[in-house]
């Protein structure tokens, strides 16, 4: 595949299946996922922590956090 991110194979004649896997230079995406993923986890704690103190009182900041 150009993008050498992802593989794409067809398994099977009928119904077609197909089969996605991760190609061995996705993984050069791994820090930045991570790094995203922590980004996310720190402002979600940020948030949560100005909901619990009463510094937001409404709107989106009321929703529970799952």
């Amino acid at each position: 595949m150009l993008q050498q991110l992802i593989k794409r194979a067809l398994v099977g004649d009928y119904p077609v299946k197909i089969s996605y896997t991760a190609e061995a230079y996705a993984d050069t995406l791994r820090p930045i996922i991570y790094a995203m993923k922590d980004l996310g986890l720190t402002h979600r704690n940020k948030i949560s922590a100005r909901v619990k103190c009463g510094c937001v009182s409404s709107g989106f900041y009321n929703a529970p956090f799952t």
